[in-house]
């Protein structure tokens, strides 16, 4: 049911590597994830309310908040998001979900290779993603906290089901979100 959760064991003298304070980032990560996904679940936490937007041509508008994911990951929004209402269709549903990409491009002195322009990701950057679906996404949590992939292909989170009616897109008023407390 669980992977085996590994820590560094430290002491005088030993050598650490780059791989060393990357185990130790994924315990912290996985021991939060496992506490996030078995102690409270996921959902929308606080926030992230959808509304449409009055410009033209319209748009919906996610306020800022916070979900976890069937991962167990934090999903933050710190400033509201604008997103384009589908081009086409009758019924979408809006999900959130969590992702995280390489940034800080540094050179690697002394590398290996021996190349002077081999370069590095310094950071990971946590982000939320938007995206319609035309059917609720289908939620299984992991057994694992590593099943994950990053590039926000998890579960997703539903925020709100759209409808066209009239040529026109509103929010169905009736769709229950999943809803979190703390």
């Amino acid at each position: 049911m669980f992977s085996i959760l590994k820590r560094n064991r430290y002491f005088t003298g030993r050598i650490l590597t780059g791989a060393d304070f990357e185990l130790e980032q994924q315990y912290f990560i996985n021991r939060m994830k496992l506490h996030n996904r078995y102690l409270h679940g996921y959902g929308v936490v606080s926030g992230l309310q959808v509304t449409l937007s009055n410009a033209v041509p319209p748009e919906v508008i996610v306020s800022p908040g916070y979900a976890i994911d069937a991962e167990g990951n934090d999903v933050l929004v710190s400033i509201p998001q604008r997103v384009p209402l589908p081009a086409a269709g009758r019924a979408v549903t809006l999900c959130i979900r969590w992702a995280q990409r390489e940034t800080g491009r540094i050179p690697v002195p002394g590398a290996p290779t021996g190349d002077l322009d081999l370069v590095e990701a310094s950071r990971l950057e946590e982000y939320a993603i938007l995206a319609y679906e035309r059917e609720l996404p289908s939620v299984r949590p992991m057994d694992s906290p590593e099943e994950g992939s990053g590039v926000g292909n998890g579960p997703g989170i539903a925020l709100a089901r759209l409808v066209r009616q009239g040529g026109v897109w509103k929010i169905d008023p009736g769709f229950q979100i999943r809803q979190l407390s703390l």
